[in-house]
């Protein structure tokens, strides 16, 4: 009878010692988890950082491009009209110069 209450007691510890440590796997597997989980938030906000960034700097240049093509519009159109001016001025030019011969 003592022999068997050794080797239940024995079970019993051993028992115990199997659910610790069940527990302390459980527990760093929960702590690899949860640092994971910190790493890939991090990620993701930088990688959202970095997205907004980058859409903001093609908001920019699209914006700067957008001014370029306007002014670049405005010149020609004023260079255009300069020029039917002169040529307007020039034709008349020659007309008068007709007329007084």
């Amino acid at each position: 009878a003592a022999a068997e209450s050794q080797l239940e007691q024995q079970q019993q510890s051993q028992a115990q010692q199997l659910d610790e440590l069940r527990h302390a796997q459980a527990a760093a597997l929960a702590q690899g988890l949860a640092q994971q989980k910190q790493q890939y938030q991090a990620l993701i906000e930088s990688t959202r950082q970095r997205f907004h960034e980058e859409i903001s700097v093609a908001k920019q240049s699209a914006q700067q491009q957008k001014l370029f093509v306007s002014r670049t519009l405005e010149d020609l159109e004023r260079e255009r009209t300069q020029r039917a001016a002169d040529m307007e001025h020039l034709i008349d030019q020659r007309v008068a110069d007709e007329l007084l011969k």
